[in-house]
């Protein structure tokens, strides 16, 4: 028997194709009638890339996720099966035989080899911080290229949502490959299906796209009735078939090759005659997918059950939200969808499935039995417990199940996302802005987008005021995201009697994630912080528990939760003490940090942090060298990105002139110049207090403790502004100003203000404050004696005490200069 590629040729189609990926051409669509086989011929080019040396990757297009923001570059992205690997050697016999004609499928190869040999790019510019959703689509696409050139297979590009085809756009760019340089060798094999047989779902954005750079165009004819005889034996019809079947075949199938080799199976099995009686083409597609899996009696109602489920997931689901809305045991769904994969109508990997062609699919959406409308409804409270916080996936099902409220409150919920990630809350997709101004709720938005931006600019009180005008009637999980709001700002005015209003309002929502496992257990998160915030620790840790069983339950399914599990462990420092922490936080580190060396950070916003953290937990242990070298590889990240990409500097900045310090590297006044240009830099005007305070120490180390004397009289005018500011940095500046005003001589007043911070002192919530609270005893006598002393003399005199273990070298110092973390 001929293999397929030998009898549909497609030889010219090939070489063009080899010739312009040695050429470089970003972008080759083949496009054409669906069924001719473009997806098969896109594959199968893709394994020949792979014998090259490269790596091939999938990208696919569901029309019915055509509105899901980068559905093709998330769920729907996978490396290329090793099954077609024999496709793509046969295309290469094909094309050898054609060589003269068309050129040969060994430039696919050759290309992918030549490509691999080169030294790795370097890079040449500054990353670009992208959105957690398009970052971590650049590190799978990173992952799964090995460092090999890399093709990408845009398949069904016609359905493709717009922020995906802008994305994929911007990867094309050379700004791009200057900062990610494995793009440097990205092409571009994208396949659509042409009007009027499909409609592409966002032609703008879709023509935006291939119009930006050098795009060739393959057209992939259907199968002329005079050679489809040889087509269908190829498929699997025995040989010999007459002439008169396969020309049956045809008719009904119109030469659509996935539906014929499904026939040409049956003709084999049993001669197809049942088929061929069909009277028209839908009836032989129902005779063809539908009336085995039926004849299985009560069996087969359950497979045709659960193929419509997974028929309104998408042409590619996982695997466990169909079994989540399957309306029986999980046992019995899981062997009902590998039934499906021996039928050949269903592709199943560990966690994934997909339907063999979109033809299988369009045919199982209406053969269950079921409403579509109850279907969405099931799916709906699957993904609250399975996808909680793709929020316009969960607007899609409920708009489709008809429940327009819910469907309204989701989209908002969307559009905060969106904000969350810098981009215009309107550039939301077109079915969730629907939903959102079905129920009159575009001005609910506008005031959350309103608290949003307030919040981000530390205005605490005015992100309040104006989540107070929002409506009293709000569905519930919207006045969950309010009160989720309110009680973040709250938590974040370092005053006792706002953080604790901020721990009474979250309270409320106590139990919350069980019924919105995202949103409550962001709530938990807010409300963990404000209780690390106390001194006594015991339910800041009954709390933590509780969140890590609650991640537990989803993080085998859900990287968000997984990934949750280690913030908690950089936060460790706020609840435990710090040689746990230290462990925990390094773990977490490791985490999120680069696999390999050059490799990509997944998350290069929570890897800052965790570095942030680890750095702030060596140079407390006293372990300076390494927290230098942990430095080193924060500034390199930093550096790695764009000016803007990482929140908070002045913490990180001011951390790194620490450990300088403190392991000798520079001296006060060197200290003094760094701090000072940290200051100009980094200052957050709302919250000076870590940033300024450490330059005033430096300046009193340096000699200079006049202007020490004045920045701290500034900060605590500024503290004292405020409904009982939080005991720590009250303490914090008030002891260095009387530190200061003993070095300065005024030793009387030193010693009074020292002795009325001795109640202060007892309230710090932190695992240290017991060290704090025998440096301050200590250093009361010492102050009270009156002795002339310099800076660094008073800074150092109670270093000798040894019982306190190697963290007093950075806590047992007269002057405190805090390492900062981050604790949410």
């Amino acid at each position: 028997m001929q293999a397929l590629a030998g009898v549909l040729g497609h030889h010219e189609i090939i070489g063009s194709i080899a010739r312009t990926i040695d050429e470089g051409t970003e972008i080759n669509v083949l496009q054409g009638p669906p069924g001719v086989g473009k997806s098969w011929l896109a594959n199968g080019l893709g394994a020949l890339w792979e014998e090259g040396g490269g790596r091939a990757i999938v990208a696919q297009g569901d029309q019915l996720q055509s509105d899901a923001p980068y559905y093709p570059l998330s769920l729907a992205l996978a490396a290329l099966g090793r099954a077609w690997s024999a496709v793509g050697k046969d295309l290469a016999q094909v094309t050898k035989a054609g060589e003269r004609m068309a050129g040969t499928a060994g430039v696919v190869t050759g290309t992918a080899q030549a490509l691999s040999r080169l030294r790795p790019a370097r890079q040449r510019a500054r990353k670009r911080y992208l959105n957690d959703v398009e970052q971590g689509i650049l590190f799978e696409l990173a992952r799964l290229a090995r460092k090999r050139p890399l093709l990408l297979i845009a398949d069904n590009l016609h359905w493709w949502d717009t922020r995906s085809l802008e994305f994929l756009g911007r990867l094309r760019e050379p700004a791009m490959s200057d900062a990610f340089p494995f793009l440097t060798n990205l092409r571009v094999l994208a396949v659509q299906t042409i009007e009027p047989y499909q409609q592409t779902a966002h032609p703008l954005a879709r023509d935006a796209l291939l119009a930006r750079g050098r795009t060739q165009w393959h057209d992939v004819k259907r199968v002329p009735r005079t050679a489809f005889p040889a087509v269908f034996e190829a498929l699997g019809a025995p040989a010999g078939t007459p002439a008169a079947t396969a020309d049956r075949v045809y008719d009904l199938t119109g030469g659509h090759l996935a539906l014929a080799a499904r026939c040409a199976q049956r003709v084999r099995d049993d001669g197809g005659a049942d088929l061929l009686a069909a009277a028209t083409g839908d009836e032989f597609v129902r005779r063809l997918l539908t009336d085995r899996i039926s004849s299985l009696g009560s069996v087969g109602t359950a497979t045709l059950a659960i193929l419509q489920i997974a028929a309104v997931l998408g042409l590619r689901f996982r695997r466990t939200e169909v079994i989540c809305a399957f309306e029986g045991e999980a046992a019995e769904a899981a062997r009902l969808l590998r039934t499906c994969r021996d039928e050949d109508i269903l592709d199943l990997s560990e966690d994934m499935g997909q339907f063999a062609h979109d033809v299988f699919r369009q045919h199982f959406l209406t053969a269950g039995g079921r409403e579509t409308t109850g279907i969405h409804e099931s799916v709906s409270q699957c993904l609250r417990l399975l996808r909680p916080g793709a929020y316009e996936l969960r607007c899609a099902h409920a708009q489709r199940a008809e429940q327009n409220r819910e469907a309204a409150a989701f989209g908002v919920q969307a559009a905060l996302e969106l904000q969350r990630e810098g981009r215009p809350w309107r550039e939301i997709a077109p079915h969730v802005l629907s939903a959102i101004e079905t129920c009159d709720m575009v001005g609910v938005v506008e005031l959350f987008s309103t608290a949003l931006t307030q919040f981000h600019q530390t205005d605490f009180a005015g992100c309040n005021a104006t989540l107070d005008r929002l409506p009293h009637s709000l569905p519930r999980r919207l006045n969950a995201e309010a009160d989720y709001l309110r009680a973040t700002c709250l938590a974040d005015t370092r005053s006792t009697v706002d953080r604790e209003e901020a721990v009474a309002l979250l309270e409320q929502w106590a139990g919350y994630e069980a019924e919105e496992p995202e949103l409550g257990v962001r709530m938990m998160h807010a409300r963990l912080f404000a209780l690390s915030l106390r001194v006594d620790k015991a339910p800041g840790r009954a709390l933590e528990g509780q969140i890590r069983q609650a991640l537990l339950q989803r993080g085998d399914f859900d990287q968000a939760a997984h990934d949750a599990m280690y913030t908690l462990d950089r936060c460790a420092g706020a609840l435990y003490e710090p040689d746990v922490a230290l462990i925990r936080t390094r773990e977490a580190a490791q985490h999120f940090g680069p696999s390999e060396a050059d490799s990509l950070v997944r998350r290069p916003g929570e890897y800052f942090r965790c570095l942030v953290n680890l750095g702030a937990m060596l140079v407390l242990s006293a372990r300076y060298d390494e927290a230098r070298e942990v430095h080193a590889r924060m500034d390199a990240l930093v550096a790695d990105y764009a000016p803007g990409a990482f929140p908070r500097l002045d913490w990180s900045r001011s951390n790194v002139v620490l450990a300088d310090y403190r392991a000798d590297a520079i001296d006060a006044a060197e200290a003094v110049r760094r701090q000072r240009q940290v200051v100009t830099d980094h200052r957050v005007p709302a919250d000076p207090f870590y940033v300024e305070n450490a330059l005033a120490v430096y300046l009193t180390l340096a000699g200079e403790g006049a202007e020490a004397l004045t920045i701290l009289d500034r900060l605590l005018e500024q503290l004292d502004r405020m409904e009982r500011p939080e005991a720590s940095t009250r303490y914090l500046i008030a002891a260095n100003r009387s530190a200061t005003r003993y070095v300065l001589g005024e030793h009387e007043t030193a010693a009074t203000e020292w002795a009325e911070l001795s109640d202060l002192v007892a309230q710090i919530p932190y695992t240290i404050g017991k060290y704090q609270v025998a440096r301050h005893e200590l250093l009361e006598p010492i102050l009270r004696s009156g002795l002339a002393m310099t800076a660094l003399e008073l800074d150092e005199c109670l270093l000798g005490t040894a019982r306190f273990g190697p963290l007093w070298d950075q806590l047992g110092r007269a002057f405190r200069l805090p390492e900062v973390e981050w604790w949410h």
